[in-house]
């Protein structure tokens, strides 16, 4: 994702996450505070999920930028472990806490520089597809079909109607 947060007009763009990863959040895990999971349990649990509903697999360096989006620090005792987290089954009487659609921030981390370029750029490109299709949202909203611009411009704060 990005190496720093970037920023457009000194505000912090939101960064989405695959639908894959967010289907299999909000089925199979919880933000609880004070509770802790290891990394493989994690990467188990999508395994098992992504084989039982047809969906694509996941490297254990993307499971780790993921759940740094979402709000899971990452703690090395006795191997990796993440803080707040935990399988849904364990913890019925908390529901889903990821808003809808989630929007984040991404952590800054390090990385190799070769992986380092490829990943900004495409946690950028990420950014502006998700700010572009929410500007399409709000200028369907407030559309005038005879005049698509005005709607783009009331969409983007450019003047006040």
């Amino acid at each position: 994702m990005l190496k720093s947060s970037f920023q457009l007009e000194g505000r912090h763009l939101p960064i989405t996450l695959p639908q894959d990863f967010e289907d299999f959040y909000r089925v199979s895990l919880r933000m609880v505070t004070g509770s802790r999971m290891k990394s493989t349990e994690v990467m188990s649990a999508y395994t098992d999920w992504a084989k039982a509903n047809g969906r694509g697999s996941i490297t254990f360096a993307s499971m780790r930028k993921l759940l740094e989006i979402v709000g899971h620090s990452r703690v090395q005792s006795n191997g990796v472990r993440y803080n707040d987290i935990g399988l849904a089954v364990a913890f019925p009487d908390i529901s889903d806490t990821l808003p809808k659609p989630f929007r984040g921030i991404a952590p800054a981390h390090s990385q190799a520089a070769s992986d380092a370029g490829r990943d900004l750029m495409l946690g950028k490109v990420d950014v502006a597809l998700a700010a572009l299709l929410d500007l399409r949202r709000a200028i369907e909203i407030a559309s005038d079909r005879a005049e698509p611009h005005v709607a783009a411009r009331r969409a983007l704060g450019l003047f006040d109607q």
